[in-house]
């Protein structure tokens, strides 16, 4: 997985991003590679807002939206935490 983002990531990322312009402004205009450090937090910040609001079942136990809203969080954590291994 590392600091790879695919297609079907990017979207998602986008729909979390839905509410915040300039974020998404530059999801589609850059490269998330050429993200600052703060823009790769607020990427994360949304992420968790959206799990904790539509990623778990009734039981607290992650449903498939929350994993796929975890496996992105972790990607972006690589980008923000290990920037030398973005290709």
């Amino acid at each position: 997985m590392k600091n790879k983002i695919n297609a079907e990531q990017m979207e998602l990322l986008k729909y979390c991003a839905r509410n915040d312009i300039n974020l998404l402004k530059d999801l589609n205009e850059k490269s998330i590679k050429d993200f600052s450090d703060e823009q790769y937090n607020q990427l994360r910040e949304l992420i968790g807002s959206e799990l904790a609001e539509k990623g778990f079942d009734e039981n607290w136990a992650p449903n498939t939206y929350g994993n796929r809203l975890n496996d992105l969080h972790e990607v972006i954590g690589w980008f923000l935490f290990w920037p030398e291994q973005n290709n």
